[in-house]
């Protein structure tokens, strides 16, 4: 059984992957390669399967018992990831604060609906035809499937665990930079009462400043390819330890876009 349950998390994790681009394809009118590994899957997707084939089973055949089902176990599985992403990372990758009817900006009504339909079709509709595959194929070509699809998604995620841990490297960095620029805060000051002005304002101010702005964009050239990719996979990363983390990576996600739309002739 477990063997079968690994198959389903590697085939779900990859269709996962498939409906993120076809939906922001949708959405933006471009590819957009929205998984955090580099390769074609999202594992979310995976474990949120696998959750419903295993606890929903005694109701299978009960469409609505399995879309109740679906709504709360994807909705509590989306719910402690971006919890622990924000807490490990202190970044939010997705944000549906905006939304109506959300909790803390990590789930919303609107989505939990969607999974609770889209997690009760897979399971009523597309499910029993790709249990029927696995058991059809022949245990050695099955555990090849396994062993291949399932060690390069270890190797990607800790690869790209790296890069993010990097990526957050280099905003501590230049945020001790900014601290430890004097000149700068002179003309912070300068510019701006510390009794009335607006942390946001401050801020602001520091962004502005040339000098700084210049070794934000200094910083931005020499990021790999996977941090330069996961910015513009994820434009709306926010940075949750401070304002400043959350312009920086702000900045770095425009200067990302504006780069790939350069180098494809667009502007």
């Amino acid at each position: 059984m477990m063997k079968y349950l690994i198959f389903y998390f590697n085939v779900y994790a990859f269709l996962g992957w498939c409906t993120e681009v076809t939906y922001h394809q949708l959405k933006k009118g471009k590819f957009i390669n929205r998984g955090m590994l580099a390769g074609p899957y999202c594992p979310i997707y995976g474990f949120g399967m696998i959750l419903l084939i295993i606890f929903t089973k005694p109701f299978e055949e009960k469409f609505f018992a399995v879309f109740f089902a679906s709504v709360f176990l994807c909705s509590l599985l989306e719910l402690v990831s971006g919890f622990l992403l924000d807490k490990i990372f202190h970044e939010r990758w997705w944000d549906y604060s905006e939304e109506p009817m959300n909790i803390r900006g990590y789930i919303c009504l609107r989505f939990s609906i969607m999974w609770g339909f889209g997690g009760a079709i897979v399971i009523k509709e597309i499910h029993p035809l790709i249990e029927n595959f696995a058991y059809w194929l022949a245990d050695e070509l099955l555990m090849v499937a396994i062993v291949a699809f399932s060690v390069g998604m270890l190797v990607d995620t800790v690869l790209t665990i790296g890069n993010i841990l990097g990526l957050n490297r280099q905003v501590d960095e230049l945020i001790e930079i900014q601290k430890n620029l004097r000149k700068i805060s002179d003309r912070v000051g300068k510019q701006i009462s510390e009794n009335t002005a607006k942390s946001s304002s401050r801020i602001q101010a520091i962004l502005e400043n040339p000098e700084f702005q210049n070794k934000i964009n200094s910083v931005h050239e020499n990021l790999n390819y996977t941090q330069k990719r996961l910015l513009k996979s994820y434009p709306n990363l926010r940075g949750t330890k401070s304002e400043l983390q959350e312009k920086i990576l702000k900045s770095w996600s425009d200067k990302s876009m504006e780069d790939e739309m350069s180098n494809k002739g667009e502007i």
